[in-house]
């Protein structure tokens, strides 16, 4: 009995919150639908009501009984721009009012929804606060590998200008504060045509994609190796302009290395030893995360059954794998191009070199030394 008294004020507990949680959200719906109500009515204020002319109702006062009203069995007649016509007060009258006003066939519900979708422009939100035309919002063209579409996730986010280097908390607080602002019932979806509709709904969906991608760790990192620029490495230079061929490259492999931070020594006058340790870790230590998806790549989601899912994906990663080890020759080549025209390096080369002739002349002069010697021993016998 204590048991079923116990579960008995746990239901009712969590119905009771159920209760809460549904009044809340009743609540919130109904304001909403007030901020709209309210908009429309400022709306049609701004481009109806403005737009009329004075309108006055004539009536024949000798017909008002006394101390009380009339309602006219006959319509009245009514003044507009100075010409006379008879109609009812009703619907009927307001539509004949338009059309002396230039306004026929326009209620105040089409007109708060026509001005609604034309405050959703494409480039900027006026009501939302969010400008699209800023540098800030400006998305990337979407690019495609294989059966995947990359859309800009960063512009989608008004991210676009600090791209990759996005903190997660940048990304946590621009999403919260665009699903706010773009959120369909805000935005006027209610009263949006189709195309107006999928206009609100693709925006509000970008921002939400965007938020799941970049957000998860794995694919981030393959958004951000498609969002990256194909690099296209030096293999030489004209003398003199070495640091300013080569090492802007190694800033740009940077992002991509799985240690951090990474030694780059792009320091003119820096000492033999740290070059060294540059060269030591680009040459044989870097390892790099980015992800190289193929244009042949196979949807796993067009899998028959758990093993033909297996086979798609060992054949995507056998064809990322072969993409990665091109791209790994190619930092290979670079690096190795880099150590050969890099002054500092030409330089201890040089300098090497020198004192391996120096050690080997030195060992050429006491050889002969050595053998002068013996020849004045064995001529002395």
């Amino acid at each position: 009995a204590i048991m079923r008294s116990s579960a008995s004020r746990a239901t009712h507990a969590r119905r009771a919150r159920r209760a809460r949680r549904a009044k809340m959200a009743s609540e919130d719906l109904d304001a909403l639908e007030r901020m709209i109500a309210d908009r429309e009515r400022a709306l049609v204020e701004e481009h109806v009501t403005s737009a009329f002319t004075a309108l006055r109702i004539a009536y024949d006062a000798r017909e008002v009984p006394a101390g009380g009203a009339i309602v006219l069995g006959s319509p009245a007649p009514i003044v507009v721009d100075g010409g006379h016509m008879k109609e009812f007060a009703g619907r009927a009258f307001h539509e004949r009012a338009r059309v002396k006003c230039g306004l026929s066939a326009v209620c105040e519900k089409e007109l708060a929804r026509k001005a609604s979708i034309a405050a959703l422009d494409e480039q900027a939100m006026d009501d939302s606060g969010v400008d699209f035309s800023a540098p800030e919002y400006k998305m990337k063209k979407t690019k495609r590998r294989g059966n995947k579409e990359f859309a800009d996730h960063y512009g989608a986010l008004g991210l676009a200008l600090v791209r990759y280097r996005a903190t997660k908390q940048q990304i946590m607080e621009q999403h919260k504060y665009l699903t706010i602002q773009l959120h369909p019932d805000k935005c006027g979806i209610a009263q949006a045509d189709d195309a107006g509709k999928e206009k609100i709904e693709q925006r509000f969906k970008a921002v939400l994609t965007a938020m799941e991608t970049l957000t998860d760790k794995n694919r981030r990192r393959e958004f951000d190796s498609v969002d990256a620029p194909d690099f296209d490495f030096p293999s030489e230079c004209k003398e003199g302009e070495f640091f300013e061929t080569f090492m802007p490259h190694f800033h740009l492999l940077e992002r991509f290395s799985e240690t951090q931070p990474v030694p780059i020594c792009d320091d003119p006058d820096a000492s033999a030893e740290d070059v060294r340790k540059h060269y030591i870790f680009w040459g044989a230590k870097f390892k790099s995360w980015r992800e190289f998806p193929h244009e042949k790549e196979d949807d796993v989601e067009t899998a028959h059954d758990r093993n033909h899912r297996r086979h798609i994906e060992r054949e995507n990663q056998r064809l990322r794998a072969e993409e990665k080890k091109k791209e790994t020759a190619k930092i290979r080549a670079f690096v190795e191009a880099a150590q050969k025209y890099d002054p500092r390096c030409i330089k201890q080369r040089a300098e090497e070199k020198a004192q391996r002739e120096a050690r080997r002349l030195g060992r050429t002069a006491s050889s002969v030394k050595i053998q002068e010697e013996e020849a004045a021993a064995k001529a002395a016998e």
